[in-house]
């Protein structure tokens, strides 16, 4: 079989490959920090595993075949990861609380995180695949193990806002705003996005308008915690590396909406070329040659 067949580059793609590049940057700026704090080795971190659940994204958007459902093994075991480290940040910054109880915790979270992937890919390594009309996609048939699997992220979610809360409880003055930002930030870019691809994969949401709005809300999430924390730890950051920062971000966006618009108008065109040849087809039963079914 010809993969390549397979693999057509749309908006979807160009969407989710946008908050890929913003967090792999981010991710490598946090990286080359010298001598840098514990709290500081755990964003890198979570902006590093971010980037491999959106990266999951861009599989599934540009994939489609239905072993592109095996992306959903990528994004059940990334996102779980990815909740799970920005638990340790609250632990470790402003200062470092508790830190026996957070390397606790960490190793019961990562015990439960691949407990419910080896548990999740066993549910769906004979199950069949399913299109989703509606977001564009392949997916596993196994809607009671994808349920499993939403509550134990919404659980995973709210001891995250659980530990937020209560580090935002005993931190004291500024810091206290500073805590609570950063709490904002990631109920951000990552409750909005997992509410949205619900209600996409439900035909609540056109998927365009889901790819938008998840990528914006990535990004603007997780900009609002890297610009936070630069400004905040006390590991030396340089203000060049911040404009940088800001500059890519403001690329990114400005290419999130030429992208959209571009690949709007051309898959508006493509469907109606194709909704002529079918119509074609049905009236005089002559295939064209580039038509691979008819409706």
């Amino acid at each position: 079989m010809n993969f390549l067949q397979s693999i057509y580059l749309d908006y979807y793609t160009i969407g989710s490959l946008i908050p890929v590049l913003f967090l792999f940057i981010s991710a490598a700026m946090f990286y080359q920090i010298k001598d840098k704090s514990r709290s500081t080795k755990v964003i890198a971190n979570t902006l590093f595993a971010f980037g491999f659940f959106v990266l999951s994204y861009v599989v599934a958007s540009t994939f489609y075949h239905p072993f592109a459902a095996f992306h959903r093994w990528s994004t059940v075991l990334f996102v779980l990861i990815v909740i799970t480290l920005f638990m340790q940040a609250f632990f470790e910054f402003p200062e470092p609380k508790h830190t026996k109880l957070a390397r606790i915790l960490l190793r019961v979270m990562l015990l439960l995180t691949f407990g419910f992937v080896g548990w999740f890919m066993a549910q769906t390594l004979e199950a069949s695949f399913v299109y989703h009309f509606e977001g564009h996609y392949y997916d596993f048939d196994a809607d009671e193990a994808s349920y499993v699997i939403s509550v134990a992220i919404i659980g995973y979610i709210t001891l995250l806002m659980g530990i937020g809360i209560w580090r935002i409880s005993i931190t004291k003055g500024r810091e206290r705003w500073t805590v609570l930002g950063i709490l904002l930030g990631i109920m951000l870019s990552s409750f909005v996005p997992a509410y949205l691809n619900t209600l996409s994969r439900e035909g609540g949401m056109d998927r365009g308008t889901f790819q938008v709005v998840f990528d914006l809300s990535i990004i603007v999430g997780l900009f609002v915690i890297v610009i936070i924390y630069l400004n905040n730890t006390n590991d030396k950051t340089t203000f060049m590396a911040k404009i940088i920062l800001v500059s890519v971000v403001v690329f990114l966006l400005v290419l999130q909406a030429i992208s959209y618009f571009a690949f709007i108008d051309k898959e508006t065109a493509y469907d109606g070329i194709k909704s002529e040849q079918a119509n074609r087809f049905r009236e005089s039963g002559i295939e064209p040659e580039a038509m691979r079914y008819a409706v």
